[in-house]
């Protein structure tokens, strides 16, 4: 490996770090009060360093978010769907390996608990639009794979409002435990709440999310 080569991998290696310890810094403290040289700390770096990747910890914390919902997106693969399914049975079912996946929806409730938490917080007001937006980002290109033919703007309608359906629908304070974690029997009680806003949405058959897989 050459020495840039070498120095790039160290400056995404830093990189990924100060996100990373970012968003465990929010979810630990909350937003008030976040120390930069905390974060520093936690991350094995200089302040300098932090200011040189990141203009506020806020902004290394929901890339840490982005980076995680991406690299879920990419251990969940394509549902198979009848080539005559209607385009929001497709996106539906698209949203529904998300639910249907553990670590998918562990990081979804996180996320939703987190974002409950801070939403009051100026500095943090954006951090659940830019998820979802990313969110949708997603399941737009994964619908353009099973349907490269699909009006885009229709595309996004259905993305935006299942999204935001599942959002709703995971809403709830008294079964989300917050940001540290939710217990598993909620967690069931929370995806099934999550698989009915699917159904009620694009009209799908009870049977959603049936396979033995969903638990």
């Amino acid at each position: 490996m050459s020495l840039p080569d070498r120095r790039a991998q160290r400056r995404e290696s830093t990189h990924r770090a100060i996100a990373a310890a970012a968003l465990q810094l929010i979810v630990e403290q909350g937003a008030e009060g976040l120390s930069v040289a905390e974060l520093a700390r936690r991350a094995g770096v200089s302040r300098r360093t932090v200011f040189n990747h990141y203009s506020s910890i806020e902004k290394a914390a929901v890339a840490q978010t982005l980076w995680e919902l991406d690299e879920l997106s990419e251990t969940i693969p394509l549902p198979q769907i009848p080539d005559d399914a209607a385009l929001p049975v497709v996106v539906a079912r698209l949203v529904e390996a998300f639910v249907l996946s553990p670590a998918s929806l562990e990081l979804i409730l996180r996320l939703s608990a987190l974002s409950r938490e801070l939403r009051s917080h100026p500095a943090v007001a954006q951090w659940g639009q830019r998820t979802v937006e990313h969110a949708v980002g997603i399941l737009t290109e994964r619908t353009a794979h099973l349907r490269p033919g699909a009006d885009p703007l229709q595309v996004r309608i259905l993305c935006l409002s299942l999204v935001a359906a599942c959002a709703a629908a995971l809403d709830d304070p008294a079964l989300c435990a917050g940001p540290g974690g939710t217990p598993s029997e909620d967690i069931g009680q929370l995806r099934e709440r999550t698989l009915g806003a699917l159904r009620l949405l694009a009209g799908l058959p009870p049977d959603l999310g049936a396979p033995a897989d969903s638990g």
